[in-house]
């Protein structure tokens, strides 16, 4: 049975050193093919190089079942267990002697779905966000917004938190259309999130919806 996404994305943050050592796993022991389940889609494009300093300029779009989205360039396409895609900066470097740089953390993006039954945006967006806060103490939300999507409405949100002596902020774009709603999600070090900040709201406006 599919988890819901608010334990998806609260998981991928919560373990984000671990999934971060999972991606780098799945990258190395299937070259950029990762493996399908009931909750996984496979990729029609794969990255081929990799750099800290990444944009969407030159990025490839990921094709799924009912949305596209670019795939930050040089970043590598892995699978985090329940999530639809991942992508991670496997060039990424943290300074030597740091948190991050012990648990081997790198920069990820994921995206994950469940079924709206029957709430609004405003509703998952506040129970995702809520949920987070309950489940880490320290998260502390530090912008949030109305976008719009792919002409759809959508609730972008920035948290701060701690974990395993790393600070990180993290980023989640929440949509929805007909009876899905889609959470796209970034995870970095606090101290490169000026690096990434734009490449996250990049990508998650990158998202497309196909018919259905």
């Amino acid at each position: 049975m599919k988890k819901p996404l608010i334990i998806i994305v609260i998981a991928i943050v919560i373990i984000g050193a671990g999934v971060a050592v999972y991606l780098v796993t799945q990258s190395e022991d299937t070259n950029t093919n990762a493996p399908t389940n009931s909750a996984i889609q496979t990729n029609t494009s794969a990255a081929t190089n990799t750099s800290a300093d990444t944009n969407t300029e030159s990025a490839d779009r990921y094709i799924g079942d009912d949305f596209t989205i670019l795939q930050p360039a040089d970043w590598t396409q892995s699978q985090i267990s329940g999530t639809l895609v991942s992508f991670h900066n496997t060039s990424e470097v943290n300074p030597e002697g740091s948190a991050a740089k012990k648990i081997n953390f790198q920069s990820y993006m994921a995206v994950s779905f469940d079924m709206v039954n029957e709430r609004s945006l405003a509703e998952i967006n506040d129970l995702t966000i809520d949920q987070i806060k309950a489940s880490i103490p320290s998260a502390e939300v530090i912008a949030s917004s109305d976008e719009t999507i792919n002409g759809r409405p959508a609730k972008f949100s920035v948290l701060t938190l701690s974990q395993q002596e790393v600070d990180y902020t993290v980023f989640i774009a929440v949509t929805s259309k007909g009876d899905k709603y889609y959470a796209i999600s970034g995870n970095t070090t606090t101290d490169k999130w000026t690096d990434y900040e734009d490449l996250f709201y990049q990508t998650a406006r990158s998202f497309v919806f196909k018919n259905f």
